[in-house]
This record gives C-alpha cells, structure tokens and sequence, in this order.
C-alpha cells in the first residue's frame, strides 16, 4: 500500500509541473529557417511556460544549399602541403579559384568541409591556414607524434563524431607546443558567414567526443609551504612544487603601505619569475603574497582565440579536457547581455553585440559527465584577441569533475560560473589568481543585475548551484566581486517555467523550483579546507527580504590576510557565517616578520556588512589584526574553544561591539593595539565561580611580555569594570585572583570576559572570555508540557520519560501559546529518536505526533509562556518532531533559531531532526531573580516564515523541591477540527501514516488516478 501511495504521489507530482518534466534530450530532427538558413532547434526546456524563450539554434550548414560542400571520401592525412584539388580526398574537388595549394586556404566563407562517419581525418604538422567550416560526423586526430595545429571559422561535431589532441609525450617539458588549436579563425572580429545569423560558436560539440589531454601531466600549480623555517602557521597544505627545470611561472607580487597589503600579478607570461630555490624557501619573498604559482606555458595542447572564440558541448558529449592551455579564448564579456532577437517567422531583428554563452567553455545541458582537469586559462592580452571574457567555464544544467586547475583572472574574467542552479559539479583543488584595475565602487544593493544577466565582478567561483561541491581551492589576490560569489535564484518556477525539475546529472532527483524549497538546499553545502589569500571574499547575495534565512558553513580552510572587496558596498544578508577549525591569519608565515613588515597588524577587514551571525568554533587566529571590520554588525557572535586575536583601540568588551548578543566559552588570545608592542599573548588560567554568591574570580598569567604596570578587568555581561593593578619585577610571573558579582543573570548564563593590559598600552593585552551558567540548583523535575491540540479529554498525568507530564491546555493558568497546535494524522505505533533509541509507550508517541508550529500562511511565529515561581533557578530540555521533511540531495532540512525570553541561544540556528525522528535539544537556562512569578518565553523557529517546525514538549527542572502539581480530572477545551492538520503539501515530500494529511482539493484527482492504475 505504501508502495502504491508513494506511486499515486509521483505521478501526481507529474501533473503538477505544466504536464512535462524538465527533461531534456538531444533531438536534431527540429528545424527552423533563420533569414532564409535552416538550423537545428534545441529545446532546452521542453513544456516550459516561459514565454521568453524560444530555443537554442546550430546552423545547419549540411543541408544548406547556399553553402558550398566537400565531402572527405576516404580517411586521409592533411598536412600544409595537401592539394585538395588533385588529390581525390574531396568530393566534389574544389577548383582552383576556390581552394589556393599555398598555405592550403579555401576562399570562400561559405565553404565547408563535411567529414562522414567511418572517416577518419589526420591532420598532421601546420596543416592549413584557413577552414571556412568543418562538419565532423567521422573522425579527426591530431598526429600525436608531431607538432601540429588546426585552424577552422567553425567547427561542429555532430552526434558519434570525434575530435582528438593527444599529443606524445616528449622528453622536455619546455619543448615547443605539440597542438595548436584555434577555433574561430575569422578574417575580423565582427564578419560572420551569412549561413550563421546567430554568430553562434565556434566549435559546437553535438552529442560527440571531444578529447584533448596533453602529454605534460605534473600539476598546473603549487603552493609555497614556508618549509625553510618550522614557523609555519598551519603546516604543509599546499601542494608542493613538482619541477626544478625553467619552465615560465606567474604568482603574485605583495607590497605593503601602513597597514594595507596590495597586490600585482606579474602578467611576462613567456618570461620567468623567481626561478630557483627562491621561489619556495626565501623568507623574503613572501612579503605577505605569492603564496600560489602557476605554471603557464607547460602544456603542449594549447586553445588560442581568433576574434570570436568559443567553445560549446550541449547533450551527451563525453567532454575530456585534460593537461591543457586555454588563452585568448571567449568572448561573451562583463557588460549586459546584448542577445540576437528574433521576431515569430525567425526572422532576426537586432544582431546582439554581447550574447551569451560565448565562454572558453561552454557546457550547456550536458546529460554525461565532464572531466576537465590540470588545464590553465589565461584570459586575452597575450595574443590580442581583445575580448576578456567573463567566466573561463560557463556551465547550464551540466555535470561532472573540474579539478587540479589554474586560472590567471584580471580584465574582469571569473574562473568558473555555474548558471542554471541545478549543476552538480566536483570543484576541487582549483588554483585562482586575480587581480582587477576597475576600482569604480559599486553598490550592490542599487546597481546589482537580475539573472540571468547577473553581475559579473570578476571572481573565482560564481555560482547558483547548491548541489556542486567546493572543495580545497585556493584563491590569492584581490577578486572584485569576490573568490566566491554564492547567488540563489529565486522564483525559479517563474523564471524557467517549470515548478519542479530533475537536477543536472539525475534521472530521479527532482528540484522544487518554489523559491524557498531550492533555496534551503544552500544549508546542505559546505566549504571545506578552501585556501584564500588578499581580497578573497566568500559573498552570498541573499538579501534579507530573501527566505528562508541561510548558514553558510567553512569547515577547516586557511583565510590569510583575508579582506571583503574594497570596491563594492559592504554586503547585507540573510545569512550565518560558521567557521569550524579555520586558521585566519594576517599572514601565512611567520617569516614575514623578517622582512622587517608588521603583517600582525595588516587590516585585514575579512568580515564587512550585516549578517545574522557568525560563529567560530576550533578556530587558531593568534596575530590576525582585524577579522571585522569596525562597522560590521550581527545579531548574534559565538566564538568557541578559540584562540581568536582582534585589534582593539577603544573597550575591553570590545567583541560584544560586533553583535547585540555574544557567547563565548574558552576562549584565549590578545587584543591587539596598533599602536602597542603586542605581538603575542599570555594566556589565562581560567576562571571560578561561586554558586551561592555568584561571585566569579579570575586567575590571570602574566610573564615578562610587559613587566610591571599591568592591569586586569572584568567584565560581566558586557558591563567593564576596572579590578586591580598588577606590578610585577621584570621576568617574575605573577598570578593573583580578580573577583565580580554580576548583575542578575536572568538568562542563567551570562558572558564573562576577562583582560589585562599593560601601563604603555591602555587598550592591548591578553585576555580570557567564557560563559558561565548558574543552574547549580536546578536538578529537581518541575513540570513536563505536552504542545497538543487534544485537551477535550479529563485530565490526568500524562506518563511521559518516566515523568509525569500534562498537557499546556490542561494548565492555561500558567501556560498559553501562539501559533497553530496541530498532530499528525495518524499516531505512529513507533517513533525512533537521534540516539537510535524506539518510543513506543501512548502517552510519549502522543506527546511527539502534537505539536506547536509556527503559522507559515500568516507568518505568525509560535510562542510557549509559563509562568514560573519566584526567586528560582530552571533549567529545561525541548523535544521537537519531523514528520514532514526529508533530507537528500534536493531537500534540506529546514534550519531554525530559538529565543528565551528574548535571548538568542547557542547555537544560533540548528537543523531539523532526520525524517520521521525526534530530537530532545538542550539544555537552556532562565532564571527568575525576582521576588514574583515571571514568564518563561519561548520563541521557537522565529526566524524561518516558510518551512513550519513542530515543538512537541518542554521538560523543566528546578531548584525547586516540589514538581508543580499536575491536575487531575478537569476537562480543557474543545479540540476543532480543520485547525490542526500541520500540512506541507510542496512536491517531494513524503506522505505516509504519520504525515499530515493531503488537502482535499486534490483527493478527486488522486482517485482518479488511483482508478486508472487499478484499470490498467
């Protein structure tokens, strides 16, 4: 039954999505005449209601009687000395007024060279100075044994044709190029054939194979470790150089001005830099930059533009780049898009000046996995194509590996951009070097484009993927835009036409294109062990009116003098920033500091703009002068078991600066003073604290970083207080304890920060910061409330955790909330717990199927209030339930903050439960210092207005003697029914015996369908 249920609910999901899926096949059997020239209509989007768009089209230059063909008869080698007019190769021969021996040239543009399949073309040495067009439905090879180039306007491969560039390896890597491959040979930068009105690409690959792989497969880039001296922060972690020969090499180039570390990228690419043992060991030639190198002209396949260049596969291709060289190649910039219109008879109206998906590399709707691995791009300035293109790889509803690569970026280029929101791609181990000369500042709140003509601002990574992975890239220099620049589409339904689709790669996996569904699956990425050096900021455009709100994760990683971008508006958004293990530093070694450079003190300002929090957790940043910069803001800082050094010039609290609310526990390091001599801390022992007087002491270590005149603070919930003067002899440690009562705690937890400072120095020195909970004497069960909508019922204990528990209905004199009290539809004969632990018992499943949720429809938060006794300690647990969420590569459980009494909790947002699990969170603290009953408030997943999450229970202990007495034998309120059926219906969720039910408008269609199944 279930699996039938499950069947109806597919195929009900088909119907929903404007009667098609999104699926796309390459079919080359549509055609259309533009201006009078047939071509091949690619329907990307199949059923889609977008009105915009009418399709993608190839020329169709076979079938073209205005173009002049020669067919190959017979596989062949081609070389420059080959008499296509004598040699029989061509049928028809072209005459001597259309092909010229020398330099074996066709005239005329409108001329193509057809190669049919079983036919294999050779083409060896130079082999000719200009082919009009080729149409590869055979073969061609480039001679692997001999140096050779091949030269066409245009290029198509049709389904099952092939092209190959797999050059032997020679004995030298600096021998000459093996293959040169210029794609886009045209006599100008603006004259396209008549026969191609679209000025489409040129080489388009159709369903074929497409390989080059070069025969030079050391790494295309390595990283300066700072081996020579063990002062290394962080270690060994960028791959090590694999070449002693003089092969040309780019890196970038620091200098530093004040506080202000600049960077140049050294652009003689044909010329060498810092040859020799330097180049890795010299502690000298860091000077804060340089960290990254590039091995430009290693390769022996090596793409060069003509004026208009681009490449493009589309369909299933099998797409295998590897060991390869791409310059001059691309030509879709930076400005707007200025696409060819066409009216409703095909007919163009206005030839576009900037189309799109012009790049390097174009992967449009690619249904078999691309490999594009160890290759270097360069954009145009070196062989004077003229065109900076805006991304190297540009890439639609397309799958696979881009790995081990290197990208030199300025003019404006991005490394790798992922366009559509459904790639799924392995980014890994990528290297990018950037620098830009636009310093125009840009206010990205006013000026910023709408996809899918997004702003290009020169980056590393751009993407609208959440299902693509980014992983051990490194960044170094200053990106304009950012290294990545994360942009979720929203209203995708509207925007492509479809409220569902399958996700590049997948024939099951089905995206939810309503706004909020696609983008919650962001929560499911993280960043991990990503380098990035200078001007590398990592920028979601997620405005805050954008639901629901996002956490951004960087799992390990090294942020090394790591800045936001200086030329756009400081960045607002819907996001949490957590960073777990990560080392940020003002500079990568230690070895800086010989160079006679204060990198401690380098403004490094990584962190601008408004976000909803940041956390940092397991995070080594012993000298970094500046991770936020002096105007950034947050609603909640959480720092953890870190050792976290930050520039201080005006008050001993001064991280709660950054933030209306901060948490921190273990956390040791300096703050620093610019004009002070700090440039290593003492660490603190610790701190105590007496229960009954809240008293708290800390015990300080001072050694001879400053001798005598110190002094020491405490502060207490952001309240400074000057404690004692320390005078200590030179060299002699000294340890004394400091001592303060704190304002009441109502919370139960408050934040102690704990700081010494030297005479000379008002504002630099160590210090200490925890939060300390008072809950000594909240061990006993007070209560157990169970959320539910059932109260019609006599009243009795509710046997729940070996507790006795009641009902928030039961109890309305102390307990009330706000929201919609709801229960699944049918009460689970089990439910398993995040422990693996089974609940069975009636009175525990009854207690997780009910629960109070947030209204979504009305965007009315929930809320419980109880009202507890005077001048008692509480501490208490939250059981929460997942009956509607599921968790995979398309959906991602739903994030969600919780408030006491108006204070944010640790952490500042948690995920759901897994599906069809419970969760029991806690513990959180409140005490109620006061001498009258006051209410306990809890504000559940306050912050999400889309996804509805379940609170079931609350479990309550005290310092109270007595459990609150639990009424027996009255009755609550009528339970209503219509107003308790919690119900996410979107497509993709999952619908069984614990489900909210379907609403009833779709019950006929259903039947209907259930009808015809059993018919057929």
């Amino acid at each position: 039954m279930k699996l039938l249920l499950n069947f109806i609910i597919l195929i009900f999901s088909i119907i929903q999505i404007n009667g098609q899926l999104s699926s796309f096949s390459l079919d080359l059997n549509t055609r259309v005449n533009i201006n009078g020239h047939p071509h091949f209509k690619l329907d990307y989007f199949p059923g889609t209601t977008n009105t915009n768009y009418k399709g993608n089209f190839i020329p169709d230059v076979e079938t073209n009687t205005a173009v002049k063909k020669f067919t190959f008869t017979q596989s062949c080698t081609v070389t420059i000395t080959t008499n296509f007019i004598t040699n029989g190769f061509l049928s028809p021969a072209p005459t001597s007024a259309e092909f010229v021996p020398a330099g074996a040239t066709f005239i005329d543009a409108n001329s193509a060279l057809i190669i049919p399949h079983g036919i294999t073309v050779t083409f060896s040495g130079t082999s000719a100075g200009l082919f009009p067009a080729v149409i590869v439905k055979g073969k061609i090879v480039l001679n692997p044994s001999v140096a050779t180039s091949y030269s066409a306007m245009k290029t198509i491969i049709m389904p099952g044709g092939t092209f190959e560039s797999i050059p032997t390896p020679t004995a030298s890597e600096t021998a000459s190029y093996n293959h040169t491959l210029r794609f886009g040979a045209q006599v100008d930068s603006t004259t396209f054939p008549s026969w191609d009105p679209m000025q489409t690409n040129a080489l388009i690959c159709l369903g074929c194979t497409f390989r080059t792989q070069g025969a030079v497969s050391t790494p295309v880039w390595f990283g300066n470790n700072a081996t020579t001296y063990p002062l290394s922060y962080g270690g060994k972690f960028l791959r090590d150089s694999t070449f002693t020969d003089a092969t040309p090499v780019a890196k970038m180039v620091g200098s530093v001005s004040g506080n202000v570390l600049s960077y140049t990228l050294n652009r003689s690419f044909n010329t060498l830099v810092n040859i020799g043992s330097t180049i890795l060991d010299a502690a000298g030639d860091f000077t804060g930059a340089g960290y990254l190198f590039t091995r430009t002209y290693s390769r022996n396949v090596v793409f060069l533009g003509t004026y208009r260049s681009s490449l493009m596969f589309t369909g299933n291709s099998t797409v295998d780049i590897q060991n390869s060289m791409f310059t001059d190649v691309g030509h879709t910039t930076t400005s707007p898009f200025s696409e060819t219109v066409l009216d409703s008879s095909y007919q163009v109206t206005s030839t576009g000046t900037n189309p799109s998906d012009r790049y390097p590399i174009t992967l449009l709707h690619n249904t078999v996995a691309v490999n594009i691995q160890n290759n270097v791009f360069i954009p145009s300035g070196v062989f004077g194509q003229g065109y900076n293109p805006r991304t190297m790889i540009g890439a639609k509803r397309s799958f696979g590996t881009i790995k081990n690569n290197s990208f030199l970026l300025f003019g404006g280029t991005s490394g790798i951009s992922l366009l559509h929101g459904t790639e799924q791609f392995d980014i890994s181990h990528n290297c990018f070097i950037s620098t830009y000369s636009d310093t125009t500042n840009i206010n990205t709140a006013t000026s910023f484009r709408e996809y899918p003509d997004i702003n290009y601002l020169n980056g590393g990574i751009i993407t609208t993927s959440p299902y693509s992975t980014y992983n051990n890239n490194a960044f170094e220099g200053i990106f304009k835009g950012g290294a990545i620049q994360a942009i979720p589409i929203q209203n995708r339904a509207t925007t492509f036409g479809f409220t569902s689709e399958y996700i590049a790669g997948s024939s099951t996996l089905l995206q939810n294109n309503v706004d909020y569904k696609s983008n919650n699956v962001w929560n499911n990425l993280v960043f991990t062990n990503n380098f990035f050096a200078g001007e590398t900021e990592v920028r979601f455009y997620y405005p805050t009116t954008l639901q629901p709100p996002l956490s951004v994760r960087f799992l390990g990683g090294w942020f090394i003098n790591h800045r936001a971008s200086t030329t756009l508006s400081a960045n607002v958004a819907n996001v949490e920033l957590i960073f777990d293990s990560s080392i940020i530093q003002g500079t990568l070694s230690k070895n800086d500091a010989y160079t006679g450079l204060s990198f401690t003190y380098l403004i490094s300002n990584s962190l601008r703009g408004t976000y909803n929090s940041v956390s940092l957790k397991n995070v080594y940043s012993p000298s970094s002068y500046q991770f936020f910069s002096s105007t950034f803001q947050s609603k909640y800082l959480s720092i953890i078991n870190s050792i976290f050094a930050h520039s201080n010039t005006a008050s001993d609290t001064f991280l709660s600066g950054f933030s209306s609310q901060t948490y921190f526990e273990n956390l040791n390091s300096t703050k620093l003073y610019v004009s002070g001599s700090v440039s290593s801390f003492s660490p603190f022992y610790g701190f105590s604290i007496s229960s009954t007087t809240n008293e708290v002491g800390a015990i300080p270590n001072f050694d001879s970083s400053w001798g005598s005149g110190q002094t020491v603070k405490l502060s207490t919930n952001n309240v400074a207080q000057l404690t004692s003067n320390i005078y200590t002899p030179p060299y002699i440690k000294y340890i004394t304890p400091v001592t303060q009562t704190p304002t009441p705690p109502s919370s139960g937890q408050f934040p102690v920060v704990a700081s010494s400072a030297a005479s000379t120095t008002a504002y630099g020195g160590s210090y200490f910061a925890t939060t300390l909970k008072l809950n000594a004497g909240s061990l006993n069960f007070y209560l157990g409330i169970n959320l539910t909508p059932d109260v019609s019922d006599t009243s009795r204990a509710l046997s729940i955790f070996g507790k006795s528990w009641t009902k928030c209905g039961w109890i309305n004199s102390i307990c009330s909330t706000t929201g919609t009290l709801s229960k699944v539809a049918t009460t689970p004969t089990s439910i398993q717990g995040t422990a693996a632990d089974v609940i069975t018992a009636v009175d525990e499943l009854s207690m997780l199927s009910s629960y109070l949720i947030n209204t979504v429809s009305t965007s009315v938060n929930s809320v419980v209030n109880v009202v507890l006794p005077a001048s008692s300690m509480f501490r208490f647990y939250i059981y929460t339930y997942n009956p509607s969420y599921t968790s995979d590569t398309v959906n991602a459980l739903p994030r969600y903050g919780i408030k006491v009494n108006g204070k944010y909790q640790e952490p500042f947002t948690q995920s759901m439960s897994p599906y069809q699990k419970y969760q029991k969170i806690g513990p959180f603290y409140w005490n109620n210092d006061l001498t009258t009953t006051q209410a306990l408030s809890i504000e559940w997943a306050y912050d999400n207005l889309k996804f509805e999450i379940p609170i079931c229970g609350i479990e309550i202990y005290s310092s109270i003697s007595t459990p609150y007495t639990i009424p027996v034998g009255t009755s609550g309120a009528e339970y209503t029914p219509g107003e308790t059926i919690a119900s996410d219906n979107e497509e993709n969720e999952h619908s069984n015996s614990s489900a909210p039910s379907l609403n009833n408008h779709y019950t006929f269609i259903i039947l209907g369908l259930l009808i015809l199944f059993i018919q057929i």
